[in-house]
């Protein structure tokens, strides 16, 4: 009995698709990008509280949550832009 299967692109973005989703060091950038985006964001709206920027800051503040909610819809994105590109 013999098979053949031929790969295409869509193989290959699900191997390293998995392979990211296993590998530790990923993780931990995926989680350190997560916390460290929406942590400059609260420290500009403080900044922008403090100086009587109130409605800057609310934006600020709101923009940090949203980071925070669909970041890692965003670096799934990009990583299968990046994947694609190669």
């Amino acid at each position: 009995m013999k098979l053949e299967y031929a790969l295409d692109y869509s193989d290959f973005l699900e191997h390293q698709l998995y392979i990211s989703s296993k590998s530790e060091l990923h993780k931990k950038n995926r989680n350190r990008s997560r916390i460290i985006v929406p942590i400059i964001y609260i420290g500009l709206s403080l900044f922008l509280s403090f100086i009587n920027e109130i409605a800057l800051a609310i934006v600020f503040f709101w923009v940090c949550s949203n980071v925070f909610l669909f970041y890692p819809l965003y670096y799934k994105h990009k990583y299968k832009n990046t994947i694609f590109r190669i």
